[in-house]
């Protein structure tokens, strides 16, 4: 998505030449930014982007520490299951292992174990009259 919009900010600033755009991020690299739009590729001066004059402001800090985690690690940290047809559901072999699990813990689990029985719907239903009167 941003690769798309450096793209398209790249044409309007050469048709908008007195357009003053800011880019701000404290991560990114901003000399990779600025050669972007300083010295265009070949393919893009053929397309009629011509180079941009930019200015660099640097504000300096640091950059608090970051420990990346994905998706397939939070599963597996949480013992989270994905459903055969989830979208997050890696491949074929791990859904296998994920039905083999599922299918080992049928059989322990009672699947209403978790659900309120009739009767706690009753005392429910219940403690709200008493709650009301």
């Amino acid at each position: 998505d941003s690769d798309v919009l450096l793209l398209l900010l790249r044409r309007v600033v050469q048709k908008r030449p007195k357009l003053k755009l800011v880019l701000m991020s404290a991560t990114a690299d901003a000399d990779l930014f600025a050669d972007y739009f300083q010295t265009p590729s070949k393919r893009s001066t053929e397309n009629g982007i011509k180079a941009v004059k930019t200015s660099k402001i640097t504000i300096p800090g640091f950059t608090h520490p970051v420990k990346e985690y994905y998706l397939e690690d939070v599963f597996n940290e949480t013992s989270f299951l994905i459903g055969q047809k989830s979208k997050y559901a890696k491949n074929a072999a791990e859904k296998k292992r994920q039905l083999a699990l599922l299918e080992s813990e049928e059989d322990s689990v009672d699947p209403n174990a978790f659900l309120p029985s009739s009767s706690d719907d009753d005392d429910e239903d219940d403690a709200h009259r008493a709650d009301r009167d």
